[in-house]
Formats: C-alpha cells, sequence, structure tokens
C-alpha cells in the first residue's frame, strides 16, 4: 500500500507519496493489525483496519531519537484520543525516497464530490489533470489548490473526443465523475441528462479501451447511482437487485435508467477487454460545497435555516434516506482503487442510517438554533405533475465494508452540523 506521511525535518515534502528505506523485516516490525515490509511498506493484517494516513510521530515524543514511530488511522496524531488509535511500527529512522506518483484524470472534478476527491489525490501526491464544463460545478470548489504544482485544470466537455484523446496521454487512472446531477435538473432537462450521462462515458471508454489494448495500463472509476435502483420495493438494496424503473413516460427515471447504461458498457469494457473498473453506486453524499440549485435536500435546509425562512418540504416528509459525508465517500472510492480484489466490482458507498425528510428538516433547524418552520409542497407545485419519487433508499454496506473495511467517520449531526458551520462562513448573497 501507498500512503501519505508527515515527514521529518528536511525530508520529503508534506503529503508527498514515500515508503520507507531500509526498513527491518516483517516480523521484527509486526503488530497485531499489521507490518512494515522490508521495503517499507505498511500492510493490513485485518480487513477493519483503515490506513488512510500514516504520519510520523514526533520525535520528542519517543525515548530515544534514532527510532522513527508510524501509526495507522485516519486521524491526524494531533488529533488522537485513543479509540481510532489501531497500530505502532517503531525502527530505526531510515532515509525516505519518492515513490512514483499516478497520473490521475478527474472528469467532473470541479464538481461537489470531484473537488473532495482532487484535493485528497493531491495530498498524497498524484498528479492530477480535471475537465469539467462548469455545467453543474465550478472551478471555486478548487480554490484550495489553485495553483497547486501538480494540478491542471481544463475547461471543456468530457463530450469532446480529441480533448479526451490529449488528455488521456500518460493517464494511468480515470475517475470518472461527470454527470448531470440533481432531481430538479432532471426534471426540467431528461434530454440533457440521458445525453451527458451516456454519450461521454461511451468516448471515454472506447479510448481507454483502445489505449488498454495498445498496452497503457488504465484503471477506470464509474461514479454511478442509488438512482438504478429505481423503486424496486426492497427495504435495504444489495448491489446484485434488480433494477425497477417507471414508465417512461415519467423523466424522473431517465436518470436512472442512463447511468444503468453506464454500468452496463463500463461492465461490458471489462468482460470483453480485460479493462480494469470500479463502479460505485452514491448514496445521497452531502457536505460543506454542495448547492441546493439541484434539488439537493440538506442544503437547501441548512441556507433556509440559517436565513429563517421556511424549510419546503416536498409531499409529507415520510420519505426515508440515508446522508454520508462526502469525505467518508472520498476516501472509499480511493480504497477501493487501490485494490485489485474490487476490480470488475460495484460498490454501494454512503450510510445506511436512515432517517425521513421531515425528521432531517427538524433536526436542521434544532442544530441551527433556527426559528424557522416547516413547509409542505407537492410535487407538482415543486416539479411537475408526471414526478415520481422514491419512497425509502437504504444500501447494503456489507459488500463495502468486506472490501475495505469501511467505518464512516460522522455521523448525520456532526454532517448537519460541518454544513451548517461551512455555510455561516459564506459571504451573504447578492
Amino acid at each position: 500500500m501507498r500512503h501519505g506521511f508527515m515527514p521529518p525535518e528536511g525530508g520529503t515534502p508534506t503529503g508527498a507519496v514515500a515508503q520507507v528505506v531500509g526498513a527491518p523485516n516483517p516480523r521484527a516490525s509486526s503488530s497485531p493489525d499489521g507490518w512494515v515490509s522490508g521495503r517499507g511498506e505498511i500492510h493490513c493484517r485485518r480487513p477493519a483496519v483503515r490506513c488512510h494516513r500514516i504520519e510520523r510521530f514526533p520525535v520528542n515524543l519517543r525515548p530515544q531519537p534514532a527510532k522513527a514511530a508510524y501509526y495507522v488511522s485516519d486521524i491526524p496524531f494531533d488529533n488522537y484520543t485513543g479509540p481510532q488509535f489501531l497500530a505502532v511500527f517503531t525502527f530505526p529512522f531510515p532515509p525516505f525516497r519518492p515513490i512514483s506518483v499516478q497520473q490521475v484524470l478527474v472528469t467532473g472534478g470541479a464538481g461537489f464530490i470531484g473537488s473532495y476527491l482532487v484535493e485528497a489525490l493531491l495530498a498524497r501526491g498524484d498528479r492530477v489533470t480535471v475537465i469539467d464544463d462548469e455545467s453543474t460545478g465550478q472551478f471555486e470548489n478548487l480554490r484550495s489548490v489553485a495553483g497547486h504544482s501538480a494540478l491542471t485544470v481544463v475547461r471543456g466537455s468530457v463530450g469532446d473526443a480529441a480533448l479526451l484523446h490529449r488528455m488521456l496521454e500518460g493517464v494511468q487512472v480515470v475517475y470518472h465523475l461527470a454527470a448531470a446531477v440533481g432531481v430538479a435538473l432532471i426534471a426540467r432537462e431528461p434530454l440533457a441528462t440521458i445525453e451527458r450521462n451516456i454519450y461521454p462515458t461511451q468516448l471515454l471508454l472506447d479510448e481507454i479501451s483502445a489505449r488498454h489494448k495498445a498496452g497503457q495500463g488504465i484503471r477506470f472509476f464509474l461514479a454511478s447511482t442509488s438512482e438504478v435502483y429505481g423503486k424496486n420495493p426492497k427495504p435495504v438494496w444489495d448491489e446484485e437487485d434488480d433494477l425497477v424503473f417507471g414508465a417512461t413516460t415519467r423523466p424522473r427515471w431517465s436518470y436512472g435508467a442512463s447511468k444503468a447504461i453506464d454500468e452496463f458498457l463500463t461492465l461490458a469494457c471489462a468482460r470483453q477487454f480485460g479493462l480494469p473498473v470500479v463502479i460505485a453506486r452514491f448514496f445521497n453524499v452531502v457536505g460543506p460545497r454542495q448547492t441546493g440549485a439541484y434539488g439537493m435536500v440538506l442544503p437547501r435546509f441548512v441556507e433556509a435555516a440559517l436565513a429563517g425562512q421556511p424549510l419546503v418540504v416536498h409531499d409529507d416528509g415520510r420519505q426515508v434516506r440515508c446522508f454520508a459525508h462526502v469525505a467518508d465517500v472520498v476516501g472509499a472510492v480511493i480504497q477501493l482503487m487501490n485494490s485489485n480484489s474490487t476490480l470488475g466490482r460495484i460498490f454501494n458507498i454512503g450510510s445506511d442510517q436512515p432517517i425521513s425528510i421531515l425528521d432531517l428538516a427538524n433536526q436542521v433547524i434544532t442544530l441551527a438554533g433556527s426559528p424557522s418552520t416547516v413547509q409542505f409542497q407537492t410535487y407538482t407545485e415543486a416539479y411537475d405533475q408526471d414526478f415520481e419519487d422514491i419512497r425509502l433508499r437504504v444500501p447494503d454496506l456489507t459488500r463495502l465494508r468486506q472490501a475495505i473495511g469501511y467505518v464512516p467517520r460522522y455521523n448525520l449531526g456532526g454532517i448537519i452540523r460541518d454544513c451548517i458551520e461551512a455555510q455561516k462562513k459564506q459571504p451573504p448573497a447578492r
């Protein structure tokens, strides 16, 4: 495994990817949770162990300055409180050597999820190229990494074949997140939804498959959606469940159907050409930076609560959803792409803790300390008379937990508080 670390003074720059050189043999550096190989790579012994980050202890915490200690956790050492602690490895302080970084292409990298993914990839030392046409994302989402020497940002469409051909040169990993998003946009522009979801994916897969056959190894990640399950009546959805869509006269189903086609295309390339692929179905990913402009419910609620305005709840508010923090989701995506055992497979990613939309609204009001009330609105008023919703949407995360030991850091209260604090820092709308 390759992980970011905090190096000693004068070592490899912070956030770079490196391996320890000259570490002892595995047995000499083992623990119940894992070991350091003779090449200095950290290995997990149990799937439940999370190896998101490896950071060096301050030297003054060790009785012998000649020793270096590393711990395995997704919590920085400065914030370590005990329960998150997983493993420690000590060995004579060795030199550090940068290992080869990956050249990564992220489509839709200026979007909500895409921007967090770009930040995480840069933090671990990858070189990242972003393609985005800002149709739903905005380059402002990447302001924290603007000017980063390893980041290239290209304004353009994934539907531009010539652009894709140029941008894929030398690329080793592709994260395909560009897509039409949001219930409001889908209801308003069903044709654009279909075109923007299927055609660019086919172009991208055609180009990657051709390069794969020519010897350029490229791993491909497809961001899919829980919408592909349609209105399957099961109370909890697993990755092998049937996809159940409504009538074609209901534009709402065009999104799920088009993303299902994307999945079929991706898996066909895996089977026919041996393309290494991973597909993730996102379930209600939320967090700071997400906009409510396209119908996303949590940012709408937070913005209204802080403004003291009514929180608009569609229908009776009894629809059930599970909300996951974008940081947890992005961490899972990267782990899935780092594993060979996940290739050719589909994974639900999100939270499996359900809440009704009405209860969500009331929880936002409480945590924001807002005088706001709930206001109900029919689907016809919100969208159109043909709109059809999904009453229950809960993922089975068994496969994800077995593959990467997935344990989210954020509960719903923490997610809402994070969104509230982020919204408070936003400049007032003009």
